[in-house]
């Protein structure tokens, strides 16, 4: 199996939905075991893609406690630790969402997102201690290159 690492707020989304297009496979999410493709025709939103087969061709794990089995191939989706981990912690709890971000990071403390630091920290240390195939997927890549990203994504996975 395939794995994506990729901690909230990195792209796993996005990643997930790239792969599945290429891989024609459902790459599933670790909570919903559903594939973007099929979250997308449950909220009866038009798909751009059809997948006609139903295996599994990745999964996306937020934290690497959760992984169960030694995957095939690993990416490591990793985005600035700056950017990341405040992004996080105003997206998690959706009453942060009410303070405007801007007054929200000034009264942020580093106390507040220490533990968010050590699970990203975690699934950094798991990317380096695994022994087989994996490459990185560089966030701040994918959006201003999104072509080189994606065909490193593509070319890893032979899809």
């Amino acid at each position: 199996m395939n794995l994506l690492l990729a901690f909230p707020r990195t792209g796993s989304t996005w990643t997930r939905y790239i792969v599945e297009f290429f891989a024609s496979q459902i790459c599933d999410g670790y909570y919903d075991r559903k594939s973007v493709h099929q979250t997308i025709k449950d909220n009866n939103m038009k798909t751009l893609y059809d997948i006609e087969n139903n295996s599994c061709f990745m999964t996306m794990i937020h934290h690497s406690h959760e992984i169960k089995n030694k995957p095939t191939k690993l990416i490591f989706s990793k985005r600035n630790p700056m950017e990341v981990l405040p992004s996080f912690y105003y997206s998690k709890d959706h009453k942060n969402k009410k303070i405007p971000i801007e007054k929200f990071m000034q009264e942020l403390k580093f106390s507040d997102i220490r533990p968010i630091a050590n699970m990203y920290k975690k699934n950094m240390l798991y990317y380096q201690s695994f022994v087989g195939e994996k490459m990185i997927l560089d966030y701040e890549n994918l959006m201003i290159k999104p072509h080189q990203e994606i065909e490193k994504i593509t070319r890893f996975l032979n899809c």
